[in-house]
């Protein structure tokens, strides 16, 4: 028999599922679904900071879920950044990654910016 979530429930248990935290990644590692956290290493330095990406401030339409804009600005050489990770905010598991399309972005010495704007594609929760 097929799960059925309560349609009263469906936007929180959604919310709750994306309260995380947004991390870049320094590494070459190609995503997979058995990934744990621990195969992405994390930015550091330079004025790289992780970002809340509360449950609250996520925006729920249908077919997407998406949040505000993000912005990483960074003082110095940080290096290649190849994408972003998110994270549980309590056990800090992986709950899902995405590698950059176009490649790398190198932060140089005299620092920069990285963008993103989170965003989840929904299939209908039944």
């Amino acid at each position: 028999m097929t799960m059925v979530i309560a349609e009263a429930a469906r936007e929180q248990w959604l919310r709750n599922w994306l309260d995380g935290v947004l991390r870049l990644f320094t590494n070459e590692q190609s995503p997979a679904r058995s990934d744990p956290a621990a195969d992405y290493v994390e930015a550091v330095g330079f004025g790289y900071a992780p970002v809340p990406l509360s449950g609250a401030g996520w925006l729920i339409g249908p077919g997407e879920a998406s949040f505000a804009e993000q912005h990483f600005t960074f003082t110095g050489a940080l290096g290649p950044v190849y994408g972003y990770y998110v994270t549980d905010v309590e056990s800090g598991a992986l709950k899902w990654v995405e590698r950059f399309a176009a490649g790398p972005v190198n932060v140089p010495e005299t620092g920069g910016q990285i963008t993103i704007t989170p965003r989840f594609a929904l299939e209908e929760i039944r």
